[in-house]
């Protein structure tokens, strides 16, 4: 799947980036989300597709419907993104 969507943050995310045996992993502790793929390239797109899920689900759900730890991560999430380019 393709974004038409980038993410402009306020401030850097911090990931962890290693290979494992074949596959590159990129992995944000903060947020909870894992990118995998057999390049860098295919690791980084993953990566953006959970960041972009996870974004969207946290926002579509009220609070009320999200654990204390889910909702911290949104209100990081939405604290973190500068602005949202259509591309």
């Amino acid at each position: 799947m393709i974004y038409l969507r980038s993410y402009i943050l306020k401030f850097p995310l911090r990931c962890h980036f290693e290979k494992e045996d074949d596959y590159f992993v990129i992995h944000s502790e903060m947020l909870d989300i894992i990118g995998t793929g057999k390049t860098e390239d295919e690791a980084e797109l993953s990566f953006a597709e959970e960041f972009d899920y996870l974004y969207h689900r946290l926002n579509e759900l009220p609070e009320e419907q999200l654990s204390s730890h889910f909702n911290m991560v949104k209100s990081f999430i939405n604290q973190m993104i500068d602005k949202i380019e259509q591309i």
